[in-house]
């Protein structure tokens, strides 16, 4: 199935609604519930699939221990020293949010039997440090990708050569044209797919600078989008599983009317083994394991 638009996906779910002209629910409200339902499935994927939903940053010592990377604190799973020799790797457990906090608090972390040093690292304010102080070299941050709040905007301009898109400042929601928010944050945008409206073409966000609300693209389109042109920021699964998505914010939706929900349960659940299939260790959707946490993702 090819991806779908927001615009689309949003029509998709009033369908199943039977709320065609928005008597029920604003379009607000629905892209609202949409990026909850997402918020759900970050949380289960980045569990059973951290191969696929998780990234990294390099962070460079220039003689301060404090290093800015705001957009990534919450998110940090692990991180490793990749400038040391003999190579020393740090990993906490991945056995939930926890034991990251207790990483970053106080524990000593690491300890290189060549020098008997230790790393001990921390949050101050929106930076992370480090004790001892680095003077210099290098770590590498492991965090799990979140999905921002997703949103479908205009194109401002883009440039071939170096694949920056730059796009429009998110209009009242009036505008039929915009939905959602543009985050104002750098980076919040990497690592998401993205698809322009009026050729379909894909892409994926590998950088974004808030400032000048620019998108760098992993590679060229194939046709240039120009002014104007509208784009939506996806959810970070295939187009398959779009589906998914839909009939849990569906489910949601139906259950603040208190209306039966059981259709859209069913649903869902059918569509998210397949997807669990997919992306997890097969072994993670089979038995009791699976079932615990199906029914602790659905409460």
């Amino acid at each position: 199935m090819p991806a779908r638009t927001l615009p689309e996906i949003l029509t998709e779910i009033r369908t199943y609604l039977d709320d065609p002209d928005g008597d029920t629910f604003t379009s607000d409200q629905l892209l609202v519930t949409f990026n909850r339902a997402i918020g759900y499935y970050d949380t289960v994927l980045t569990t059973q699939a951290k191969q696929i939903f998780m990234t990294n940053k390099d962070i460079t010592h220039d003689g301060s221990e404090l290093q800015r990377i705001l957009p990534y604190l919450p998110r940090i799973v692990s991180i490793e020293r990749t400038s040391s020799s003999p190579r020393s790797e740090i990993h906490p457990m991945w056995m939930g949010f926890k034991d990251r906090f207790k990483y970053l608090g106080s524990s000593i972390l690491d300890t290189n039997l060549v020098d008997s040093s230790y790393n001990r690292y921390y949050i101050q304010n929106n930076q992370l440090g480090s004790l001892p102080t680095v003077a210099s070299g290098t770590d590498r941050v492991w965090v799990a990708l979140a999905t921002p709040q997703l949103h479908y905007g205009e194109v401002t301009s883009y440039t071939t050569s170096t694949k920056a898109l730059v796009v429009q400042a998110l209009a009242p929601s009036t505008d039929t044209e915009h939905l959602g928010e543009l985050i104002s944050q750098d980076d919040s945008y990497n690592e998401m797919p993205i698809i322009f409206h009026s050729t379909r073409e894909l892409n994926t966000v590998t950088d974004y600078a808030q400032s000048t609300r620019t998108m760098t693209l992993a590679f060229t389109q194939e046709t240039a989008p120009s002014l104007n042109d509208n784009y939506s920021i996806l959810p970070r699964i295939h187009p398959n599983h779009q589906g998914t998505l839909i009939w849990h914010t569906v489910k949601l939706l139906r259950a603040s009317q208190d209306e039966d929900t059981g259709e859209a349960q069913s649903l869902e659940n059918e569509a998210k083994r397949e997807m669990l299939a997919y992306y997890s260790d097969p072994a993670l959707t089979q038995g009791t394991e699976y079932v615990d946490m199906t029914q602790e993702w659905t409460q």
